[in-house]
């Protein structure tokens, strides 16, 4: 497996895991820290949630990746009070991985529904 194809396994393995519940695989990733507050709280308000990879590139140590999540709405997020229907959002997450431990993530994403 080359470089290119273990870093985006090592982001993979870690999206899935985050998208079953388990956030604790994030502790040992010192640049995902930061989210975690903000994907439980999403997790709380988007439930029901489907998840598909869309693109994936390396460049040097990054690898960006940009998903789509289906989600119902069933909770307060961000100040806004559940609608309870089902919404479309696109994220591209950018990960510094450096020996094998991502110590940097930048995000940006919106609803498509």
């Amino acid at each position: 497996m080359s470089h290119a194809e273990q870093m985006k396994a090592l982001v993979n393995d870690l999206f899935y895991e985050s998208w079953d519940g388990n956030l604790g695989a994030m502790e040992e990733h010192p640049g995902l820290h930061d989210i975690i507050p903000f994907l439980e709280h999403m997790m709380d308000a988007m439930t029901d949630a489907e998840y598909e990879i869309k693109e994936q590139l390396v460049d040097g140590n990054w690898v960006v990746t940009r998903f789509e999540t289906e989600a119902t709405h069933s909770g307060e997020f961000m100040g806004l009070p559940p609608s309870g229907e089902r919404v479309r959002m696109e994220t591209i997450v950018m990960h510094q991985v450096v020996d094998g431990i991502i110590v940097q993530q930048h995000s940006q994403g919106g609803f498509i529904t």
